[in-house]
């Protein structure tokens, strides 16, 4: 594949075109009876500043909850989020909240203060390669974190969903790592008697820092694309679709499940590539320049998917297992990783991390499991279509 550079291009990220000549399929926004299991509840997101936050907060304030609670600890991305929640003139009470939930304190003040009944845990570190440079604040965001909203969840009764990613089956690096822990962290809880369950997603096209974002940018700034290896696969789904399906999950979801949410087979860079030049071809009769700077460290060429069923329990939703007994020590983990964590040790940190998780291969490549490979069909789900359990 030879491409090469061109001058300044601007794309839409959010143009229909484009994301169903990316993923083969068109955008999957339907929505069946999601709204009654939000309506009347008080709704609490962290992280809603995000991409993935945002398109839940505007889903949710859609489906008229009592209160919409949104938290984040940057400014600027709250701000933007109230004013285009405000701007739909719904009658929800929205609640910005500037707060950082890796401090204990900042998350009892929040359900102190506000009534809440549903949480969409969606606050964390989520950049493979970034998390393997910053290893304090990543356990600190995702796993300790993670715990200060569970407990408070369960302390007031409420549901805890924990938004998850598909790098933390097998986890090796560190953000799937910390990712692996708070699921453990939410399935002790809900050992406990919460309603408590972790839903994992695969790569969500065009958020903050994506494939999608990247190409944008590298376009607009007439560079070329930087790519990590043209054979790397990952499950893409849209923030939109991901919103769509977490507000599903909400109606079907178990206590000690976990779910991964996937509308389609894997796809691969080169794919991704073939099929942007493929719109470039069409839009602004030019192809994108591509630059090879390899996988970076904690990457991976492909994630290891691992289903209790082939076929999805409702549209978009697969259980990967029911886990509801495994042994965990979580009050352990939140003493001596807090004071590691508090004293800056990286080396301490890592070690109670990875005795809490009993393995952890750092580094190492899993091969990929053979059922889930590029022309399984079993992986293929049909906008609309139900699964059976």
């Amino acid at each position: 594949m030879n491409f090469s550079a061109r001058a300044s291009i601007n794309i839409d990220i959010r143009d229909p075109g484009l994301i169903q000549m990316l993923l083969g399929r068109p955008e999957y926004c339907e929505v069946e009876a999601e709204p009654e299991s939000i309506r009347g509840r008080g709704v609490l997101i962290t992280g809603a500043g995000g991409s993935i936050g945002r398109e839940l907060a505007m889903a949710i304030a859609r489906s008229h909850p009592k209160s919409l609670v949104i938290v984040d600890s940057a400014e600027s991305n709250l701000f933007r989020l109230e004013s285009e929640l405000s701007s739909l003139l719904l009658d929800v009470v929205i609640q910005p909240i500037v707060a950082d939930i890796s401090r204990e304190s900042d998350v009892s003040r929040i359900f102190r203060e506000h009534s809440i009944d549903l949480v969409y845990h969606a606050a964390a570190y989520k950049h493979v390669h970034f998390a393997e440079r910053y290893c304090i604040p990543v356990l600190r965001t995702n796993v300790l974190g993670t715990e200060y909203v569970a407990h408070q969840a369960a302390e007031a009764g409420a549901t805890f969903i924990l938004i998850s990613t598909d790098k933390a089956e097998q986890p090796t690096g560190l953000l799937g790592m910390s990712k692996r822990l708070a699921e453990l962290i939410t399935n002790d809880h809900a050992s406990g008697g919460a309603r408590s369950f972790a839903i994992r997603s695969g790569n969500v096209l065009g958020s903050n820092g994506s494939f999608l974002e990247v190409v944008a940018q590298s376009l607009r700034n007439g560079h070329q694309i930087p790519v990590t290896d043209m054979n790397a696969c990952r499950y893409y789904l849209t923030a939109r679709e991901l919103a769509t399906l977490l507000l599903r999950a909400n109606c079907v979801g178990q206590s000690g499940d976990i779910y991964w949410l996937n509308l389609g087979p894997e796809l691969s860079v080169r794919e991704l590539l073939e099929r942007l030049n493929e719109w470039l071809s069409r839009t602004a009769h030019t192809k994108a320049g591509v630059k090879i700077i390899g996988l970076r460290p904690g990457e991976r060429l492909r994630e290891p998917i691992v289903l209790t069923f082939t076929e999805p329990m409702a549209s978009g939703i697969w259980l990967i297992r029911h886990e509801p007994a495994i042994p965990f020590e979580t009050a352990a983990l939140i003493r001596d990783l807090g004071q590691a964590c508090k004293s800056q040790n990286e080396e301490h940190a890592i070690r109670v991390a990875t005795e809490c998780l009993g393995t952890w291969n750092r580094g190492v490549a899993f091969p990929h499991p053979p059922a889930l490979c590029r022309a399984s069909s079993a992986n293929a789900i049909p906008p609309g279509g139900e699964g059976k359990s």
